[in-house]
């Protein structure tokens, strides 16, 4: 009976955060798309490149929370979702800083 409450628990995590994610990719697609349309073609080649870079450098981070230690594989899809949510989080806040900022 516990290991089922765990079980769901855990469901219910990778749940919230895939929604979690959604939430913060849109946000970030937001922001992006908002960003280019005040750019000129060279400045927005400028960012695509930056943003090509900071994406490997996202899934390698969440590839590496995954892979920690001995977790189980809920555990560690868990991770990697949520490494994702606080790299996508922490993008859109910089960009938003970098573009809109004081």
């Amino acid at each position: 009976r516990e290991e089922e409450a765990a079980k769901k628990t855990a469901a219910d995590r990778k749940t919230a955060a895939d929604e979690a994610l959604k939430f913060w990719d849109d946000e970030l697609n937001m922001v992006y798309q908002a960003i280019r349309a005040g750019m000129t073609d060279e400045e927005f080649d400028a960012l695509r490149t930056e943003e090509k870079a900071w994406l490997r450098s996202r899934d390698a981070a969440a590839s590496e929370a995954a892979g920690s230690g001995n977790q189980s594989n809920s555990a560690s899809s868990l991770a990697y979702t949520v490494s994702l949510v606080q790299w996508t989080k922490e993008r859109v806040y910089e960009l938003a800083e970098m573009y809109y900022g004081e």
